[in-house]
């Protein structure tokens, strides 16, 4: 997580973006709600999963593909199941339970929230509301991360 923000702080100073807009890691809410692309099946494309939709357990590969290898969610984004776990910017805590709008974590926290998960999880730990954490310096090379531009808050 610190090197995914390094990472976002250095392309911040490098691109130029419309002013109040910077690259950061997506919240939670806004890597979930990418995920589902509108759907409210376990994963973006239905309730089952097999080895030609995402890379996880049963694809025997051990490692991640390059990005693109399995087919876009329906907003054409890939690999939001499987692959790689992914940081997101929040501190882990509850979780809105209800409708809510682009909630944000717990203010602090001593771990980092997680998404998508790898290539060697079980395919459940792919659904579109699984979630996980580490603590943001502990660097694995089964995690990623996923650039968004969003508004500074």
């Amino acid at each position: 997580w610190n090197e995914a923000i390094n990472f976002c702080n250095r392309l911040n100073q490098r691109v130029p973006l419309p002013r109040g807009w910077k690259f950061s890691l997506p919240t939670e809410a806004q890597w979930e709600y990418v995920c589902r692309a509108g759907t409210t099946t376990e994963y973006s494309w239905g309730n089952q999963i097999n080895p030609n939709q995402a890379n996880y357990e049963d694809s025997g590969l051990g490692k991640p593909k390059v990005v693109g290898s399995y087919p876009s969610n329906p907003w054409g984004f890939h690999d939001m199941h499987g692959n790689v776990s992914e940081w997101c910017s929040d501190w882990y805590g509850d979780y809105p339970k209800g409708l809510s709008t682009d909630p944000i974590g717990p203010n602090n926290g001593t771990e980092r929230v997680m998404r998508s998960f790898n290539f060697g999880a079980h395919r459940t730990a792919l659904r579109s509301a699984m979630r996980s954490s580490l603590p943001p310096d502990r660097p694995q090379v089964i995690n990623g991360f996923r650039l968004c531009i969003a508004q500074a808050r």
